[in-house]
């Protein structure tokens, strides 16, 4: 660490480290952890058109809007979902709050269903459905949505911009996935840019999970996703793999790392890319066996940087949230020796199997809003026909994959306190 980031100035810092401590005396560091607002989701399916809500990494976005303080939440849905694998038949939908806890979902004429209108803002709009002015994907998937605010745009139209990854039939049959970007005036009516995005040398050769801040420091917009390649790596022969989704791990082996990381890529014009590279890796010292980083969201405190990383368990299919820290931006480490920040609650709870927090916290009052994902299902409840799954929520998901968006709150800046006690004072 460079001595130059001992100049604080009036910078908040919240104790997450000993870094600026000299000497301490009679006190113990404390992790503080959001509470749950309520025992039920604040949003949930509850439409005719909505089929398999996805909120989780990154297929929901949270954002107050800075010019009418509403909060609003994009959101997708899967389509239809049968038991017979994923449906890509995905869009996302629009819901807003004034309170942050009672959200609307608006009708809209942007993709109607059955003629009549819904909250869908993009992507398929149904079977024989025709692409048009309102809605350019109404025949393919539009998946994976990173939208953010552009406070520096001088073009109107372009206040809201959207990344994400567009499923349409492919040439074998199957759904061949390309990332495509869009822009919205007011994140309602997207359009798409004429070019696809180029990611350094990666190309448009990108994966579907995208966590976007803007960064007021550079004013450069910044994606936290996975690289296209990261499964691609050449293993030794005769490797045996026992399922075609979840690759051998030779622990500390970094040249054959297969597992889910996160990796970073900046832009000026959310255009052109940098290359992407690694911020977020499993480590052999600190995440078990079968632990990837899924996705990843960052947040600013003062010249600290701080990190929601969802931590996939591939062996209990099930999801947590972890809580990370930097002082460059780049570099960075666990709190809470690697303890959840958010956790499934279990069995009983609409949010049993697996939580995400994919946006920054929103500030309200004295208090900071993480909005979470949250289902009673598990992970991989899709790859039931493939792998043999018996599983109820993969013979029948209509009835047991149940996505929801969730609340939890924590005092603004509370993350971490230094503390005496009754029977020693600090």
């Amino acid at each position: 660490m460079d001595s130059t980031q001992s100049h604080i100035g009036q910078d908040p810092q919240l104790l997450v480290d000993n870094y600026l401590i000299e000497v301490t005396q009679g006190l113990t560091r404390r992790w503080h952890k959001p509470i749950r607002h309520g025992d039920a989701p604040l949003i949930r399916r509850d439409r005719p058109w909505e089929q398999t809500l996805y909120f989780t990494y990154s297929n929901y976005c949270v954002i107050q809007d800075p010019q009418d303080a509403l909060i609003k939440c994009w959101y997708e849905d899967l389509g239809p979902d049968i038991g017979d694998g994923h449906p890509w038949r995905t869009r996302p939908l629009y819901a807003e709050s004034r309170d942050g806890i009672a959200f609307h979902k608006p009708d809209l004429d942007i993709c109607p269903i059955d003629g009549k209108p819904t909250n869908i803002v993009m992507g398929y709009a149904g079977e024989g459905a025709k692409p048009g002015k309102l809605n350019p994907w109404a025949d393919v998937g539009v998946h994976s949505n990173g939208i953010v605010v552009d406070p520096n745009s001088n073009r109107p139209e372009e206040r809201f911009r959207t990344i994400f990854s567009r499923g349409a039939p492919g040439p074998d049959g199957g759904i061949r996935h390309t990332i495509q970007c869009a822009h919205s005036p007011d994140g309602l009516h997207w359009q798409p840019y004429p070019d696809p995005p180029v990611l350094g040398n990666s190309g448009s050769h990108l994966s579907d999970v995208s966590c976007l801040h803007y960064d007021t420091d550079s004013r450069m917009f910044v994606q936290n996703t996975r690289h296209g390649l990261m499964y691609d790596v050449a293993v030794p022969p005769g490797t045996i793999k026992t399922s075609r989704f979840f690759a051998p791990h030779y622990p500390n082996r970094p040249d054959l790392m297969k597992k889910r990381r996160v990796f970073q890529t900046r832009s000026h014009d959310f255009l052109h890319w940098s290359d992407p590279l690694p911020i977020s890796v499993p480590d052999d010292e600190i995440d078990n066996l079968d632990e990837g980083h899924y996705g990843m969201q960052q947040f600013r405190v003062g010249h600290l940087h701080f990190a929601t990383l969802g931590i996939l368990r591939y062996v209990d299919n099930e999801m947590e949230v972890h809580l990370l820290y930097s002082r460059d931006g780049t570099r960075f480490h666990a709190t809470d020796r690697a303890s959840p920040f958010l956790a499934p609650r279990g069995p009983d709870h609409w949010d049993a199997h697996m939580v995400s927090i994919t946006s920054q916290p929103v500030v309200m009052g004295d208090e900071w809003w993480f909005y979470h994902g949250g289902t009673s299902s598990h992970h991989d409840w899709w790859m039931g026909p493939p792998e043999g799954i018996v599983e109820p929520e993969a013979r029948d998901p209509q009835r047991y994959v149940k996505f929801g968006l969730g609340l939890a709150k924590l005092r603004r800046e509370g993350i971490a306190s230094l503390d005496g006690s009754r029977q020693r004072d600090g």
